[in-house]
C-alpha cells in the first residue's frame, strides 16, 4: 500500500509541475504587458484598453528596448562616448 501511495503522490507532483510550467497564455501576456507598460511606460488603462495585442506588443517592445539599452550617466560607458564626440569635435575645427 506504501509503495501505491508514493506512486500517487508522485505522479500528482509531476501533473501540478507541468500546470506550473506552461506557456502563458496569450491574455495572461496580454495583461502582463499591459501591467509593465502602466508603471515603466507611463501608459493608462484607458490608453491600453482599446488596442489590439499586437499594438501592445510592439509598445511593450519599444519600451523594453528604450529600457535595455539604457546607459547611466556616470557610467564608463558614457564617458567613453562622451571622449569619443569630444576627440571628434576637435578634430572638425582643425
Amino acid at each position: 500500500m506504501e509503495l501505491m501511495e508514493k506512486r500517487r503522490k508522485h505522479f500528482a507532483a509531476l501533473r501540478a509541475q507541468e500546470k506550473r510550467n506552461r506557456p502563458p497564455t496569450k491574455a495572461q501576456k496580454r495583461t502582463q504587458m499591459s501591467t509593465y507598460l502602466k508603471h515603466m511606460g507611463g501608459y493608462t488603462y484607458k490608453q491600453l484598453k482599446g488596442k489590439s495585442f499586437d499594438e501592445i506588443q510592439k509598445l511593450f517592445d519599444k519600451e523594453m528596448k528604450r529600457v535595455n539599452t539604457f546607459v547611466a550617466v556616470g557610467s564608463e560607458v558614457q564617458e567613453s562616448k562622451e571622449k569619443k564626440v569630444e576627440g571628434s569635435e576637435e578634430t572638425a575645427k582643425k
